[in-house]
């Protein structure tokens, strides 16, 4: 997959300069998407990134962070019949996010998901904002949390007076593998009935009645934990078959 990596304040390293352009301004990262691009994103020195996607341009961008000594802020903004497929993978301790998509463009349509497995104590801010019509965004935010560590999502959709036929929906789980206390706060601002919002939130445990069944089909318990968890944090990730595969690596190490 083609990379922009951050090296230091100054050296950002870019695969897909006819496609994307990568600059910073005042502490900023700033990524501007002028052709389809797919792209995967390493940068463990800025704190805040803005990226926009131009007019009738498809963005699909990864991220897989392992470092928790920030706070990060996203701020991405769509135009006009331009679509962003933006996944996160995390796997972390201590961590906070805060993320504004900003809808701007007519026909505007975002793909959102972030799957995380959490070894401490862990925020999302997430805040969708349908400023057009016809605008669409999909939001599936999956959580795991080990010992007593926890996940805080909180997601707000909202939908200005006069965006009609927009569409927002929302995902949000959360698989609890030991005694923490996690939160999840889906809410939607409405102001137009020429839509369609939906969301759903749920926090439980992986199913005894499924590794149940593995196990009486000779899958080992752990084994059976870690199939339920590729599933559960990879399934709506859209990556290639061999960043998927290093993705369930990743996975599998998750308990050991």
């Amino acid at each position: 997959m083609n990379k922009i990596e951050v090296v230091s304040d100054n050296v950002i390293l870019n695969d897909v300069k006819d496609s994307i352009t990568t600059y910073s301004d005042n502490g900023i990262l700033i990524i501007n998407c002028k052709k389809d691009s797919e792209v995967l994103l390493i940068n463990n020195v800025y704190k805040e990134i803005v990226i926009e996607v131009s007019n009738d341009v498809v963005l699909n961008i990864l991220e897989i962070k392992n470092d928790s000594n920030n706070i990060l802020n996203y701020k991405y903004i769509l135009n006009d019949n331009s679509k962003a497929i933006i996944n996160k993978f995390y796997y972390l301790n201590k961590y906070n996010e805060n993320i504004d998509i900003n809808l701007n463009g007519y026909a505007s349509d975002v793909i959102f998901n972030l799957s995380v497995a959490s070894f401490d104590n862990q925020k999302y801010n997430i805040n969708v904002y349908h400023n057009n019509k016809k605008t669409v965004s999909n939001i599936f935010n999956h959580g795991v949390t080990f010992d007593n560590s926890s996940i805080d999502f909180t997601i707000n959709g909202t939908i200005k007076k006069g965006m009609k036929d927009s569409i927002l929906n929302q995902d949000n789980k959360i698989m609890v593998m030991g005694n923490g206390k996690s939160v999840i706060n889906p809410n939607l601002f409405v102001d137009d009935d020429l839509i369609e919002a939906r969301h759903g939130a749920s926090i439980g445990k992986f199913s005894e009645d499924e590794i149940f069944y593995l196990e009486t089909r000779g899958i080992p318990r752990d084994i059976g934990y870690q199939l339920l968890m590729k599933g559960f944090l990879l399934n709506t990730l859209v990556v290639n078959v061999e960043t998927l595969k290093e993705l369930e690596t990743i996975v599998e190490k998750l308990r050991r």
